[in-house]
């Protein structure tokens, strides 16, 4: 028996969900450059101020322990929708039976609360997690469509051996950045990410009290370094992010978490010397690999960079009404 929790708030979900999630790095072989995951930043998350219930579900067993859990989000921000996409993380030691049956409740929950959502368009967006992982094949098995809308989503990719060697462009300078102490620092970041992504169809704005709030937090749990590069007049041109981090593995990893650079400025080498700095910062911090998280657009440069890929994420688009719209029978999981 199981039921599907959607009310989290004092359940005391933080620890299962940081075990499941640190269980599915294992499971996918990400143990030594994975962070474990702590209950506490599980609870910083739901303690978001723009945080919504409906955004999360889980499927809890009679024994306390969680099954499954899913995330489900419609871009409102301005104005109507228009992407919505749901995650699903399932327990990797499940049997494939009971990996669907929780499949099955978290993805009709989600088809209700999209459903329930009158911005939400009818298409959504399905993350799956590395390619021909099993949670994939069972989320497929659910659906109630084809596999037609099946793209990447993204790269895992792990830094060459020697770290990428660039010098800073002429007309550049790169310097230190502490966004979390400096509004002016904060705005400079928040403008170049802005204008770099915001030709993606799933970018949502950036805003001066969201940057600052990350920032403060990033730094208050990581070691992290921000480097900004401005042009000869002063202007920001771009920046970059990164952080070490403890693996499950019980070394530590770099991990650079946001290249951003104008659209004005790209191609003139600005992001393989954020690059490269970024990466000596996190060598000398003490982390044994560095690794990035790339979209298939921006990919190309870190391959001729010499980044590897060691794991491809796969997403697909189908219409909402596929998605199971009742749940199985002999569960009990509107409660």
């Amino acid at each position: 028996m199981a039921r599907l929790i959607v009310d989290y708030n004092g359940r005391g979900l933080e620890g299962e969900i940081a075990r499941l999630h640190n269980s599915l790095a294992r499971a996918y072989g990400r143990e030594c450059l994975s962070e474990p995951l702590d209950p506490s930043l599980v609870r910083y998350w739901f303690d978001d101020p723009e945080y919504e219930p409906e955004m999360f579900a889980a499927v809890e067993t009679d024994s306390g322990g969680l099954a499954g859990y899913s995330w489900v989000w419609v871009n409102v921000d301005e104005g109507p929708a228009p992407l919505s996409w749901v995650n699903v993380s399932l327990d990797p030691g499940l049997p494939w039976s009971e990996m669907r049956k929780v499949a099955y409740i978290l993805l009709s929950w989600a088809r209700h609360s999209l459903e329930s959502w009158q911005e939400a368009r009818g298409v959504v967006e399905l993350r799956l997690g590395p390619m021909g992982n099993p949670i994939q094949k069972v989320v497929y098995s659910v659906a109630g469509c084809g596999r037609e809308g099946e793209k990447v989503g993204g790269y895992l990719m792990l830094s060459p051996e020697g770290g990428v060697e660039a010098g800073v462009p002429p007309g550049y300078v790169i310097s230190e950045a502490r966004p979390d102490r400096s509004k002016d620092d904060a705005r400079r970041l928040v403008e170049v990410f802005n204008d770099a992504f915001s030709i993606y169809e799933d970018y949502w704005p950036w805003r001066l009290e969201r940057a600052v709030e990350y920032y403060r937090e990033l730094f208050k749990r990581r070691e992290a370094i921000v480097l900004l590069a401005r042009d000869r007049a002063g202007r920001p041109a771009g920046f970059i992010e990164a952080y070490i981090h403890p693996t499950l593995c019980g070394d530590k990893a770099g991990y650079i978490s946001l290249v951003a650079v104008k659209r004005e400025h790209q191609g003139r080498g600005l992001g393989s010397s954020l690059l490269s700095k970024a990466e000596k910062w996190l060598k000398s911090r003490g982390a044994s690999s560095t690794y990035l998280y790339a979209i298939p657009r921006s990919s190309t440069l870190y391959l001729k960079l010499g980044y590897k890929i060691i794991e491809t994420s796969i997403k697909t688009r189908i219409p909402t009404y596929c998605l199971p719209q009742t749940p199985t029978s002999g569960l009990k999981p509107w409660t």
